[in-house]
C-alpha cells in the first residue's frame, strides 16, 4: 500500500473520530477542529500531487469511471463538509449532524470508488 493511501485513510480516520465526538458533544469545537484536520489532510492529498510532490502520487494510469466517481465524489464531500459547518454556524444542530452523517457515507463510497479505479481497472 503506497503513503497517499494510508495518509488517505488516516485522513477518514481523523474525520471519523471528529464525527463520532461531534453526535456524542452536540458538535462542540473540539470536535469540528477535529473533522477539520481530516478534511484539510485530505485536501492536502489532493492538491499536492498536482503540484507535482511526487511522494504523494499514486500509480500512473490513465483516468477510469472508478477515479472519476472518487474525484467527484470526494469534491462533493468536501462541499457538504462546509455546507455542515455554516449550518453549525447557523445552530441548527440536527441538520448539521445529518450532513456530517451524509459526509461520512460518501467519503467512503469515494474512497472505495477510488482504489477500485486504482487497482481494478488497471
Amino acid at each position: 500500500m503506497a503513503v497517499n493511501e494510508l495518509l488517505a485513510m488516516a485522513a477518514y480516520c481523523i474525520f471519523l473520530t471528529g464525527s463520532a465526538r461531534s453526535f456524542r458533544t452536540n458538535g462542540d469545537r473540539a470536535s469540528v477542529l477535529i473533522m477539520l484536520c481530516g478534511v484539510g489532510l485530505d485536501v492536502v492529498l489532493a492538491v499536492l500531487p498536482m503540484l507535482g510532490i511526487s511522494p504523494f502520487r499514486g500509480p500512473e494510469q490513465a483516468m477510469n469511471p472508478g477515479i472519476v466517481a472518487g474525484i467527484a465524489l470526494g469534491g462533493i464531500t468536501w462541499i457538504s463538509f462546509v455546507v455542515a459547518l455554516v449550518l453549525r454556524a447557523l445552530k441548527k444542530t440536527v441538520l448539521f449532524h445529518a450532513v456530517i452523517g451524509e459526509a461520512q457515507v460518501l467519503w467512503f463510497i469515494a474512497y472505495v470508488s477510488f482504489v477500485m479505479g486504482m487497482y481494478k481497472f488497471t
